[in-house]
């Protein structure tokens, strides 16, 4: 729920939703491998993380396209751009609020695991069962 708020808060651009869904103390990792453009420290506190994603929001417009997910046992998000998986995030959650979103973003740690997830959530050969 906390992850579905947050990115429904970024789509439009509410501020103070996402500062209520961060904790106050709230850190940011990514992780771009060096490969595609990220942050090389962590982000310490919901301010500025809130400042970093509407940033990126008013930069990259309507670009990604975003799912929730779970992301190694957590809740999580995959962003896709072009119908590519680009980032995958996850999200630690304490008392109804996000206190870390822990992003990767490098294109080979991505590959390596979620080579076949398709904007849909399935694995790129696999297609939905027909309804009856």
């Amino acid at each position: 729920a906390v992850v579905s708020r947050f990115l429904e808060a970024l789509a439009r651009g509410d501020e103070n939703e996402l500062l209520g869904i961060l904790a106050q103390d709230a850190l940011l990792v990514t992780d771009g491998g060096g490969k595609v453009r990220s942050l090389i420290n962590p982000v310490h506190g919901a301010d500025r993380i809130t400042r970093f994603f509407l940033g990126v929001r008013r930069k990259q417009g309507g670009v990604f396209e975003a799912h929730l997910a779970t992301v190694n046992s957590a809740p999580g998000m995959l962003a896709f751009r072009d119908g590519q998986l680009v980032s995958v995030a996850s999200a630690s959650v304490q008392d109804g609020r996000s206190t870390a979103i822990y992003s990767i973003s490098n294109p080979e740690k991505i590959q390596s695991r979620w080579a076949d997830t398709t904007p849909r959530g399935l694995p790129a050969s696999t297609s939905p069962e027909p309804s009856s």
